[in-house]
């Protein structure tokens, strides 16, 4: 049986929390959206911030 995801949230530590909520975000809509806006030629918003901006300015 699998865990939902609010139970396995709270068997984490704080830490552990803070990281799986960073890298939900970091998803945006999910990997769905990004590989339709691929498909579609397009970059994502975080993908075009990352070309304006220089490394480790952020």
């Amino acid at each position: 049986m699998t865990q939902s995801p609010i139970s396995n949230l709270q068997s984490q530590t704080p830490l552990e929390r803070l990281e799986s909520m960073h890298a939900q975000a970091r998803l945006g809509g999910g990997n769905e959206r990004i590989k339709r806006q691929h498909a579609r030629g397009k970059l994502t918003a975080r993908e075009r911030l990352d070309y304006l901006l220089d490394p480790g300015t952020f």
